[in-house]
């Protein structure tokens, strides 16, 4: 995540905020996003290219995706908004 927002900051042009009031915003959903969707997206990952199919645990999958609605929901109602 340091990365892009390195990269975007350097070379995203309207991309990235122009103000703190914005960088803060921009931070604030990118280590939301960190925490609460990429754990459970990897979940999934993992399961589907990763491991064998003899090991693949299809209750783990299931389970990630279930957990998904939570975090997923709130970004829907705040997209929403803009």
């Amino acid at each position: 995540m340091a990365i892009n927002l390195y990269l975007t900051k350097t070379y995203g042009g309207d991309l990235y905020p122009k103000d703190t009031a914005g960088e803060a915003r921009a931070w604030q959903w990118s280590v939301w996003g960190i925490s609460e969707i990429e754990p459970l997206q990897m979940q999934i990952v993992i399961q589907k290219l990763f491991a064998p199919a003899d090991k693949r645990d299809q209750a783990v999958i299931d389970n990630a995706v279930k957990s998904l609605d939570r975090p997923l929901k709130v970004l829907d109602i705040q997209l929403a908004k803009s």
